[in-house]
């Protein structure tokens, strides 16, 4: 019993971010009156792509973040994979960039 509740502890881990950004992009399609107009929306995806890739850099893997790219060109009806090459930059950028960031992130 103990086994199975750690498999899926440790399944819902590695998850976690996946599904955090598949919500962001869903709320982000969802038309929110976040600040009615006045304020921008803030952009969550990029948001979870930065963060996770400064702090957990294996937890979100490049085909899951190229996968969702792509879901986002869809929902959003804009050029197919504008925002999965954004995402994937993003990641890259933050991965060449990780030791430098990696004490100034956070502070």
């Amino acid at each position: 019993m103990a086994s199975s509740i750690h498999k899926l502890r440790e399944g819902l881990s590695l998850s976690a971010p996946g599904f955090a950004l598949f919500i962001s992009i869903i709320l982000l399609i969802i038309p929110l009156r976040l600040g009615q107009g006045f304020v921008p929306t803030p952009f969550f995806p990029l948001m979870i792509v930065f963060l996770y890739s400064v702090y957990e850099p294996n937890a979100l893997s490049a085909p899951v973040v190229f996968a969702l790219g792509l879901l986002h060109d869809l929902l959003y009806g804009g050029s197919f994979g504008l925002w999965a090459s954004v995402y994937l930059a993003m990641q890259y950028l933050v991965y060449t960039q990780r030791e430098y960031l990696n004490g100034r992130v956070g502070r």
